[in-house]
């Protein structure tokens, strides 16, 4: 008679089942014999070869590397603060699933809190807006990962490198005052200033423009007595006026007089 008979195929060990170690197809025998009950008659038996193919599921989340710490040079300007994207730096990561990977920063990108943008798909982070080292010095951005079930994030330091982009400004008016019976190399004051920059951005250099000869102005802004003979109320003036310029070095179009 025909007989027909069905067995089940258990997981013995379901940690062996892993697509990410062996994703190669499992493939084995299985051998059926009818064994012979009646003396004189042979047994039959038939082998079949199986091949399991293990499908891939999305249990690995994606692993996200990227630097710490990104420089770059503030960009100051006037308007809505829109710029030209510029590329600043590069996350990237790594999927055992082979996911497709979607990249993303937190937070409203390009405005003033988030003045950066991410390629999606690249992994690209962008400038998109004016930075101010005068007015934020640096910005923390949470990037983030996602498999579209599982996700990582990395959390980088944007430092704005401060630039030469403010003008020194004068305390106005100056105003110093010396007695006529003053010394030579005596001090008299110094010019005041202020400049918003930092560090040897604000570092100004000063030449005195028509100085009278009584005076002698250094380039650091002080001003001494050089010739106290003409410190004479009765024979000089009682007050003298004159410029000077203020410059930040490198020479570039950030001066005041």
């Amino acid at each position: 008679s025909n007989e027909s008979n069905v067995y089940s195929l258990i997981v013995n060990d379901s940690n062996a089942l892993d697509y990410e170690s062996q994703f190669t197809p499992i493939i084995f025998g299985i051998t059926a014999n009818d064994s012979a009950t009646v003396l004189g008659d042979e047994s039959h038996e038939v082998t079949a070869m199986v091949t399991i193919n293990l499908i891939n599921i999305n249990d690995v989340p994606p692993v996200i590397h990227g630097p710490q710490q990104i420089y770059v040079n503030e960009i100051s300007g006037d308007g809505n603060g829109t710029i030209d994207p510029i590329l600043i730096g590069q996350v990237n990561a790594t999927d055992a699933d082979m996911d497709e990977l979607s990249y993303s920063i937190a937070g409203d990108n390009c405005t003033d809190s988030v003045p950066f943008t991410i390629d999606m798909s690249t992994g690209e982070i962008f400038l998109c807006q004016h930075i101010d080292f005068e007015i934020l010095a640096h910005y923390i951005l949470v990037v983030e990962v996602s498999d579209g079930i599982a996700s990582d994030n990395i959390t980088i330091w944007v430092i704005v490198v401060d630039r030469n982009d403010n003008p020194p400004v004068f305390d106005q008016p100056i105003v110093l005052r010396v007695g006529e019976n003053s010394t030579n190399d005596m001090f008299v004051g110094a010019v005041g200033y202020a400049d918003r920059d930092s560090s040897d951005n604000s570092r100004v250099v000063f030449t005195g423009l028509d100085v009278p000869l009584a005076f002698r102005l250094e380039t650091d802004g002080r001003l001494y007595v050089s010739n106290m003979s003409l410190l004479d109320l009765e024979m000089y003036p009682s007050s003298y006026t004159f410029d000077v310029l203020a410059v930040n070095p490198p020479f570039d179009p950030t001066d005041e007089t």
